[in-house]
C-alpha cells in the first residue's frame, strides 16, 4: 500500500499547488492571456541548468525571441534596453518540464463525447504548472496532429507536442488503435506511420511476440523509433534487446525479475493460445500485482536485466501518479482536492463512477493488490536508479482518477524522489532525460545560451524540497513570458470551462 510518507507527500502537494486565495474570479473560457513578446531578462537569480553543474546563484538570463542569447553572472550580462525584467532574486530557474507520457485526446473517454472546449482546458493547466512539451502516447491522432498544427503556428499556447499512434495485437484494448494481427501487417503500420511523419511508434500490450519483433526490425531499418508497454508475450528483456526505446508503467518488469519468469510466461501464451483476452490472471502478471511476483523475486536476475537497460539506453516511465490515483480511488480525501474545479462535469462523473466500481468484496480484493504492489513497484524504482537506467517523468494524463493536467507533473516527480532518486536526478528526469530520449538535446532540456528558451521560475529551492517545482512565479514558454498574473488567468478561464454545462455523462467504470 503506498506509505503514509507518500500519501503525506501527494497530499502536501495538493495544497502547494491549489491557487490562492481570490484567485477564483470569473474569464472567458475562450480567451486566454497573450504573453508578453518584448525580450526577457531574469536577473540575479539561481540557475539550476540541469546538465549536472551545482546550481549558481547570481545569474542573469537573457531572452530574445524563442531563445536564450544571454547568459552569465548578473555583472557581466548586457541587457535589452527593451527588455522586461523578471527580479530573480531568492528564487530559482529550472528548464521547462516534460510529461513523457500523457494521452491528450484519450480514447477511454471518447463515449462521453467531451466538447472541445473541454478538451483543450489541458493546455492552459499544462502550461500554468511549467510544462512545456509532452509526449503524446496513443489516441485520437488527427485531433492531436491539429492540437500540434495550432501550437506549432502560435496560433494556441501549448506544449510542444511528439505523437506516437498505438499499435496494438487482436482484439485492440481502446478505440483508435492500428491493429496488426501478422508480421506482415506489423511491417505495413510501421511503413504507413513513417510515412506520415510519425515521431514514434507506441507499441501496445496485446501483440504477438513475433509481430512485435517484425515492428522492432522494420521500425530499426528506417529509424523511427518505438516505445511502450512491454507486450504480454514478449519478455522485458527481449524487448530491450529489439531497440524498445522506453517501458511505460512498469509493466512486465516485476515478471522479468522473478525466478518464475519461464513458468509464467507459459501460462500467459497458454491463455493467448486460446483465442481469449488477457484476463484478469494475465493482468496481474504483466503489471506486477501478482504476489507470487514478489515472493520469486530474484537479485541477480534484476541486477543483470537493469545493466542490460543500460547497455541497451532503455528509458523506463513508471507513471507513479497513475498507480497512486487507482490505489486511492476509494479514498475520501480525493473529493476534497481543490482542483477539482479544474476537472469538467463528464470527468468527475467518470470518476465518481470509477470509485463506485471500486467498492464491494471483489473489487475491494482487486484494491488490495494494487496497493499491496506499490512498495515493491517503489523499490524497483529505486534500485534501478541506482543500476543507472534512465528515467522519464510520465503522468499518463487522460482518464485517470483524480490526475490533473499539470499538477500531475509534480506529484509524479516527487513520488520519484520518494522512491529514492535525489531531487537533481528526478529533476533531471522531466528535463535533460526527456530532451536527451527524443532527441532534442540541442535545443531543449536544459538552460544554456542557444536553446529554446522554455524555462520555469521558481519562488524555491527544488534541490532543498521537491514539492519546490511546485511554486511556480512564472513560465517562460518558447520566449513568450507568463508571470503570475498570466498564469492566475490561465487557471481562471480554466475553472470557467469545467463549470460549464458539458454534453458528457457517466458509465460503469471498466474493469482494470
Amino acid at each position: 500500500m503506498p506509505t503514509a510518507r507518500a500519501r503525506a507527500l501527494v497530499a502536501a502537494l495538493i495544497v502547494s499547488c491549489a491557487p490562492a486565495a481570490g484567485a477564483w474570479g470569473q474569464a472567458s473560457p475562450s480567451s486566454l492571456p497573450v504573453p508578453d513578446r518584448r525580450p526577457v531578462a531574469i536577473t540575479n537569480v539561481t540557475v539550476i541548468d540541469m546538465t549536472g553543474a551545482p546550481a549558481r546563484p547570481g545569474m542573469t538570463v537573457v531572452v530574445s525571441g524563442e531563445y536564450v542569447t544571454g547568459l552569465g553572472r548578473t555583472d557581466s550580462v548586457a541587457i535589452p534596453t527593451s527588455a522586461v525584467i523578471v527580479d530573480g532574486t531568492g528564487r530559482f530557474l529550472i528548464p521547462g518540464l516534460w510529461d513523457m507520457h500523457v494521452h491528450l485526446d484519450d480514447p477511454e473517454i471518447w463515449h462521453l463525447h467531451p466538447t472541445s472546449a473541454e478538451k483543450e482546458l489541458q493546455f492552459p493547466l499544462l502550461i500554468a504548472n511549467g510544462v512545456t512539451g509532452v509526449r503524446d502516447m496513443g489516441g485520437g491522432l488527427e485531433q492531436v496532429l491539429r492540437w500540434r498544427a495550432q501550437i506549432e503556428a502560435g496560433l494556441r499556447p501549448g506544449p510542444k507536442i511528439f505523437v506516437g499512434p498505438l499499435v496494438d495485437g487482436p482484439p485492440p484494448q481502446w478505440q483508435g488503435s492500428i491493429i496488426a494481427s501478422t508480421a506482415a501487417e506489423g511491417r505495413e503500420a510501421v511503413r504507413a506511420l513513417d510515412r506520415r511523419g510519425m515521431d514514434f511508434i507506441k507499441v501496445y500490450q496485446r501483440l504477438p511476440r513475433d509481430v512485435f519483433l517484425a515492428i522492432a526490425e522494420e521500425a530499426r531499418r528506417r529509424g523511427l523509433p518505438f516505445a511502450g508497454h512491454v507486450p504480454s508475450r514478449v519478455g522485458a528483456a527481449e524487448a530491450s534487446d529489439a531497440g524498445q526505446r522506453s517501458m511505460e508503467h512498469l509493466f512486465g518488469l516485476h515478471l522479468a525479475t522473478s525466478s518464475r519468469e519461464e513458468e509464467f510466461q507459459r501460462f500467459i501464451d497458454s491463455v493467448f493460445a486460446l483465442g481469449r483476452g488477457p484476463g484478469r490472471a494475465v493482468t496481474l502478471l504483466t503489471s506486477g500485482a501478482d504476489p507470487r511476483l514478489w515472493a520469486s523475486h530474484d537479485t541477480a536476475k534484476a541486477a543483470a536485466l537493469f545493466a542490460r537497460f543500460v547497455r541497451n539506453g532503455t528509458y523506463q516511465t513508471p507513471t507513479m501518479r497513475a498507480f497512486w490515483g487507482y490505489a486511492n480511488v476509494t479514498d475520501s480525501a480525493v473529493l476534497r482536492d481543490p482542483r477539482l474545479r479544474y476537472a469538467p462535469r463528464f470527468l468527475r462523473d467518470y470518476w465518481a463512477a470509477q470509485r463506485a466500481a471500486a467498492t464491494g468484496p471483489g473489487a475491494e480484493r482487486r484494491l488490495g493488490e494494487l496497493r499491496a504492489a506499490w512498495p515493491h513497484a517503489m523499490a524497483l524504482i529505486g534500485r534501478m536508479h541506482r543500476a543507472g537506467v534512465p528515467m522519464l517523468v510520465g503522468t499518463d494524463l487522460g482518464a485517470q482518477p483524480y490526475n490533473f493536467p499539470g499538477f500531475a507533473i509534480h506529484e509524479e516527480i516527487a513520488l520519484l524522489v520518494e522512491a529514492g532518486m535525489p531531487p537533481m536526478a528526478a529533476l533531471q528526469a522531466a528535463t535533460v532525460n526527456a530532451a536527451r530520449f527524443l532527441g532534442v538535446l540541442d535545443s531543449f532540456g536544459t538552460v544554456e545560451w542557444g536553446k529554446v528558451a522554455d524555462l520555469v521560475l521558481l519562488d524555491a529551492d527544488p534541490l532543498a524540497d521537491i514539492r519546490n517545482t511546485s511554486r511556480i512565479r512564472a513560465v517562460v514558454l518558447r520566449g513568450h513570458l507568463y508571470g503570475r498574473t498570466e498564469l492566475d488567468a490561465m487557471l481562471r478561464a480554466a475553472t470557467a470551462v469545467a463549470a460549464a454545462p458539458g454534453s458528457g455523462g457517466a458509465r460503469k467504470a471498466p474493469a482494470r
